[in-house]
């Protein structure tokens, strides 16, 4: 046995949730690996919708979906996560089945453009909503860039505080890392 990368383990927990003619959403589209990873577990019956600020991250983000033959199964926008209620049709609401979040900065680009506690917890609290029951959210904190711990922190006392009768949190991180901690924060609403 070895323990799987907090990435892997994410994967590994929606991909037991998410099948054919599902809804997802990436709340933080990035380089689009997540995107692309949502797309394959929906199939061609089911659909992605995907959030991003950087214009590059959308570019970049379709030109992978298209690669791979997935660029049908999925809507982007040039919007805040914090966004995604208004932008996911709202016949949709409680019907999606996994949500995931890279939260912190667009790898290869300006580490000055972060997500932000205030609009991060207004994301997940929106997801939280429109999530279906047994449907899950994954959280990928990052602490170790400028934001980073005050946004961990926040995005932990949020799900910390969260009504155990409607959901259930679980945290998987490797507690010895000595840089740059990340943390994966799982939530599934029951």
């Amino acid at each position: 046995m070895r323990l799987h990368s907090t990435l892997q383990y994410a994967r590994l927990v929606l991909g037991e949730v998410l099948g054919p003619g599902d809804i997802a959403v990436d709340g933080t589209v990035g380089n689009g690996h997540d995107t692309l990873f949502l797309a394959k577990c929906v199939g061609s019956s089911g659909h992605v919708y995907g959030f991003d600020i950087q214009a590059q991250a959308l570019a970049g983000t379709t030109g992978r979906l298209e690669e791979s033959g997935c660029a049908d199964r999925a809507t982007l926008f040039l919007a805040g996560h914090e966004e995604l209620d208004r932008h996911i049709p709202v016949e949709l609401h409680g019907k999606v089945r996994a949500a995931m979040f890279n939260f912190g900065f667009l790898p290869g680009s300006d580490r000055q453009v972060i997500t932000r506690p205030d609009t991060s917890l207004m994301a997940v609290e929106k997801v939280l909503d429109i999530l279906a029951p047994d449907g899950c959210a994954s959280l990928m904190l990052y602490g170790g860039h400028a934001g980073g711990e005050e946004e961990t922190a926040a995005l932990k006392k949020m799900v910390h505080d969260l009504d155990y009768d409607r959901f259930r949190v679980a945290q998987y991180e490797f507690v010895n890392k000595p840089v740059n901690p990340v943390a994966l924060v799982v939530i599934q609403k029951v």
